[in-house]
């Protein structure tokens, strides 16, 4: 059965039948109570030595819109005791404004979230290799609104959407011939939240130490319409393209500063 989110026949409320790792110890994404995070001052900051050239091809592959990327961009720094290396980033987001994030901050859920996958390149010889272990992928995420004053001019997702074809074939990876100001699709703002968890899609791998912005991101409705507009694995178009918070399961959340 084919894995998906609402009009699948497999959505996130029965991804346990076929990955029962859904009901681990350390699923992600959560909703972060800023009330029980523990300022962390031996945190480092994050270090994101991204090469903007680096980027290699963009698709749609029916369950969200992906960048991938050829090896020398790094990241190094919070909670994290190696390199590691980015692989790709992709977004989640929700047909309406309200949803759409994945991590909940006191209760609270976004429009959308963008996620940088990183694998432990100092660790492990390969990220298949890297994947079997609690520490062999970073993810940094941030929480994306959507919000009426932002004009397209100054939007980040404006920006990601013209490295977008004219109509995405899904499945079909399209070359990015020009560099992709990496910087641009994260706030300017790095302080964060950290903690251990999991892949947020199948098969649900707990193997991620997450790293989730505090500032969010903001976004233009036209730049939300065409996330929208993006073809859905089961039939029309994508959105709601999220896995509601899993249970925190006594785990600590980390801050590198007390502005929560």
């Amino acid at each position: 059965m084919s894995w998906g989110y609402e009009r699948s026949k497999c959505p996130p409320s029965d991804w346990e039948k076929q990955f029962p790792v859904a009901n681990g110890k350390r699923q992600s994404p959560i909703d972060i109570l800023t009330g029980d995070v523990r300022v962390d001052k031996k945190l480092r900051p994050i270090n994101l030595a991204w090469k903007n050239e680096s980027a290699s091809e963009i698709f749609c592959n029916g369950h969200s819109v992906q960048v991938t990327f050829k090896p020398g961009s790094t990241l190094t720094g919070a909670h994290l005791s190696s390199e590691y290396e980015l692989l790709q980033f992709h977004i989640h987001w929700g047909s309406d404004i309200g949803q759409g994030a994945e991590h909940f901050i006191n209760g609270e859920s976004g429009d959308a979230e963008i996620h940088f996958v990183h694998w432990n390149k100092g660790k492990y010889a390969s990220p298949e290799e890297a994947m079997k272990h609690g520490d062999g992928l970073a993810v940094v995420g941030a929480v994306i609104h959507e919000r009426d004053d932002v004009e397209d001019s100054q939007c980040p997702g404006k920006y990601l959407t013209s490295f977008f074809p004219k109509v995405f074939e899904m499945g079909k990876k399209y070359p990015i011939s020009k560099d992709m100001e990496l910087q641009q699709l994260l706030p300017q703002d790095k302080n964060f939240f950290c903690y251990e968890g999991s892949l947020t899609t199948p098969p649900l791998l707990e193997c991620v130490m997450w790293i989730l912005l505090k500032q969010p991101l903001y976004l233009s409705p036209s730049t939300m319409t065409t996330l929208r507009s993006l073809p859905c694995l089961h039939g029309g178009n994508l959105s709601n393209n999220y896995r509601p918070p899993q249970p925190t399961k006594n785990r600590m959340v980390r801050s590198n500063n007390s502005n929560l």
